[in-house]
């Protein structure tokens, strides 16, 4: 007793799809041989485009079957569905160096044939319910209490595992702490390479600092000092520092003279 034995009893035919035929094939072999409503569900949740188009002439071979053979629609399954290839528009579009692009949009045609459940199939059908999920589980006791020693178990180490985390996070390492204390450097000597010389001093060790520190104190060093430092920094912020220091000094100079 094999639903594809059942005579064809209504057909419908949609022509020139415009829709390749690949895609269109791919949502009707979901539907081939599946009863009337679940196939309508199929379609109606697919992602497909295509499902859009097979499903307009699911119903209207649903139509056909009501309207001029008297059946149900409900109790009736796809016997027969496919897709031919249906003749292709060739178009064009402009590419590069006067050349042409063709485009090629296919077409196809989708059948679909319905058939009437025989009594048996239409029993099947009828007294299929959902599975209720709570039902079908053994009853038996032992696999509960295992259930149940699991997840406290799981739980168990969960708790040992957060309690481990606090206590060291609250008690550090004796050795981490002796480690931190012998690599960090001392205080005294990183303030006194911070130390930035004071104006009227000898300018030494401007080496040693940087070019942000040898910039400001440009204002307050004389003449011989910048020179020197022009001499030995090859930094090209301190040069420019130390050309618009003295640009501004030879400005005043001359404002004075002249007044």
């Amino acid at each position: 007793m094999a639903v594809t034995d059942s005579p064809v009893q209504a057909r419908a035919k949609a022509k020139y799809v415009r829709s390749t035929p690949r895609k269109a094939q791919l949502v009707a072999e979901q539907i081939r041989g599946l009863p009337v409503p679940e196939a309508r569900t199929v379609l109606a949740f697919s992602k497909r485009a295509a499902a859009k188009d097979v499903e307009k002439v699911l119903l209207s071979a649903i139509a056909n079957a009501e309207a001029n053979h008297d059946l149900i629609g409900d109790e009736l399954f796809v016997q027969e569905i496919y897709v031919g290839q249906g003749p292709t528009l060739k178009r064009w579009r402009a590419r590069a160096r006067g050349r042409t692009g063709r485009i090629l949009k296919r077409t196809c045609h989708i059948v679909v044939g319905l058939a009437e459940l025989d009594e048996e199939l239409r029993a099947l059908y009828a007294s299929d319910e959902p599975i209720d999920a709570a039902a079908e589980l053994p009853e038996d006791a032992d696999l509960e209490v295992a259930a149940d020693d699991a997840d406290s178990a799981v739980d168990e180490d969960v708790a040992q595992g957060e309690a481990d985390e606090s206590e060291a996070a609250v008690e550090p390492d004796e050795s981490d702490e002796e480690a931190d204390e012998s690599e960090a450097p001392e205080p005294d000597a990183e303030a006194a390479d911070d130390e930035v010389p004071v104006s009227g001093e000898p300018y030494e060790g401007y080496g040693d600092h940087t070019a942000k520190q040898v910039i400001a104190l440009v204002g307050e060093l004389t003449d011989e000092q910048l020179d020197a430092i022009t001499a030995q920094d090859e930094r090209v912020t301190v040069s420019r520092a130390i050309e618009k220091e003295r640009k501004r000094r030879s400005e005043a100079e001359t404002e004075e003279q002249e007044s």
